[in-house]
């Protein structure tokens, strides 16, 4: 009877162990906002592996308490920085990623096959790749749902993103179409 319970045992152990080992080794888990549960509730199937997709990877702004005081003194007509708004590479060399890690992640990215276009103010890597490449990559599958609220579907990931890279990333879009741009007015 002790045998019955022992493999499985081991195995929930051995793949704890795996995933650990994952992380460790700098796997990082982009928290952002996921489709809310209840629209994955009327799956419509899988997506075409071959789609292209495009996202755009969101980097996490430095100094951000200097980036607060920079605005606040830009939009104060008392401040001498009134109005002397900043270049994207003024931008880039006070708030944005460094030049190291902006190319590094860039690279990662196009060694897993992805298009990469780039931004001067390193706030933005914008990436097209097909949904295997996406799958792969961010450690998801992807998914077709019936919208619960419009006649169409909709594509989400069935989990939190995570990217094996220790290059921090602030958010990623572009996962999933569930809710669609539309103007404010």
């Amino acid at each position: 009877m002790a045998k019955r319970f022992l493999v499985p045992i081991l195995s929930f152990l051995v793949s704890f162990f795996l995933i650990a080992a994952a992380f460790a080794a700098g796997r990082q888990q982009i928290k952002g906002a996921l489709v809310p549960r209840e629209a994955l509730a009327y799956p419509a199937g899988s997506m075409n592996p071959d789609q292209v997709l495009h996202l755009a990877i969101q980097l996490p702004v430095r100094n951000k308490a200097e980036l607060d005081r920079s605005l606040a003194n830009i939009y104060d007509p008392k401040s001498p920085e009134y109005g002397h708004y900043l270049t994207p590479q003024e931008y880039a060399l006070r708030f944005g990623t460094s030049q190291a890690d902006y190319d590094a992640l860039a690279a990662f990215f196009k060694k897993k096959g992805f298009k990469v276009t780039i931004s001067q103010n390193r706030l933005l890597l914008d990436i097209e790749g097909k949904v295997k490449n996406v799958e792969n990559t961010f450690h998801v599958s992807l998914r077709l749902y019936k919208n619960p609220l419009e006649k169409r579907d909709f594509y989400a990931p069935d989990r939190e993103p995570s990217l094996d890279t220790d290059i921090p990333v602030a958010n990623i879009a572009g996962l999933d179409n569930f809710r669609k741009a539309h103007p404010l007015n």
